[in-house]
């Protein structure tokens, strides 16, 4: 790899700045390319040496899914790690600090506010319509379940950490941010099909302060609310139709298409608010002909294109049966059933009584 470096400076870069630049511009995206190959290849050793232990040692089957959980669990950790190590070292040879581009974004950002008062209006309506809609959806179909919190927060913070070391494995990414990756949402759509959508949200919630921590970028601060804390809170809605058990039997596994459908959609929608009041001003010279409305639908319609990913990724896990039943061993694991604390509390009570006397 590092004899390739000496492409940035072919590429027409002319400063020793711009070839830093490219340089490890360069170096994430081989890093990038490589990631994705390499986890392709992981899901299919995976998969080929799960399916020879199950057909022919089943007795050894949960020490291998100990051995894969801890292998992907330590793989996420090395990405996160080795392309985390390469953004920082980007801004550092560009002299840049952590957040210089909000300080020369934003003040563009609130002149052009200045341009547009009915429209900043309609962004921040917007911007609060959508958090109270959330909050609405998280109060009547999201149920209080009574799990070990510990256990819970662990299982959210490994699935977090897991779609964020996947955002790195990316196909593309897009000039003025947004990317397709390789099953990114996977990880905490689960955990919200898994646990509700209260903690789906307060997991996404928590993915979207890492995503822009990623790269620390923004120009307004509602885009900042749309295009990372909303965008990915609304994730966290995969689990909705599931709390609520709206498809059962074969049709089960709709609860997870139509609610990951749902949690993207609004995701979009969160975006397109973002792309027309604040974006659309950046437009690109070859859409110059497009108004900012139909440039912000078309431009954030790859988030469907990650939806489809994602979609195929999470049915493949739904309809094994292992997987699922893996899944329900540890959703119950962590489940504080109401009986057995009652009857437990009753004893306590009795006996505390018993002492009295």
């Amino acid at each position: 790899m590092f004899f390739n470096v000496v492409k940035p400076f072919e590429s027409g870069a002319t400063t020793v700045k711009d070839a830093i630049k490219a340089t490890f511009s360069y170096s994430i995206d081989v890093a990038g390319y490589c990631a994705l190959a390499v986890t392709i290849a992981l899901i299919l050793i995976l998969t080929g040496i799960g399916m020879y232990v199950k057909n022919k040692k089943p007795e050894e089957m949960p020490m291998f899914k100990k051995f894969a959980i801890g292998l992907i669990i330590g793989y996420s950790i090395a990405i996160i790690f080795t392309m985390g190590s390469l953004k920082i070292a980007e801004r550092v040879g560009r002299g840049k600090k952590f957040f210089e581009d909000y300080d020369t974004g934003g003040v563009a950002a609130w002149g052009l506010a200045a341009d547009s008062a009915s429209g900043q209006a309609q962004l921040y309506i917007y911007t609060f319509l959508l958090i109270a809609l959330f909050l609405t959806l998280a109060f009547v179909f999201g149920k209080k379940m009574k799990v070990d919190k510990t256990k819970s927060v662990v299982y959210g913070a490994i699935m977090i950490a897991l779609s964020f070391a996947l955002s790195y494995v990316k196909f593309f990414s897009l000039p003025q941010g947004g990317s397709i990756t390789f099953a990114s949402l996977v990880p905490l759509m689960l955990y919200s099909y898994m646990f509700g959508i209260r903690r789906g949200l307060g997991a996404g919630f928590i993915y979207g302060v890492l995503q822009f921590l990623q790269g620390p970028y923004f120009i307004h601060p509602m885009q900042f609310l749309l295009d990372y804390l909303i965008a990915f809170s609304a994730i966290g809605l995969t689990g909705i139709f599931k709390e609520r058990n709206v498809f059962k039997g074969k049709l089960k596994i709709l609860n997870f298409v139509l609610g990951a459908f749902v949690a993207v959609f609004l995701r979009y929608m969160s975006s397109v608010v973002a792309g027309i009041f604040v974006w659309g001003s950046y437009i690109d010279e070859n859409v110059k002909n497009l108004n900012a409305v139909a440039w912000s639908f078309l431009y954030n319609s790859f988030a469907f294109a990650d939806l489809a990913i994602a979609l195929v990724a999470g049915i493949i896990l739904l309809q094994n049966k292992s997987f699922v039943t893996t899944m329900e061993k540890t959703v119950a694991s962590i489940t504080i059933d109401d009986k057995s604390s009652t009857s437990e509390n009753a004893k306590k009570d009795a006996a505390s009584e018993e002492a009295e006397k």
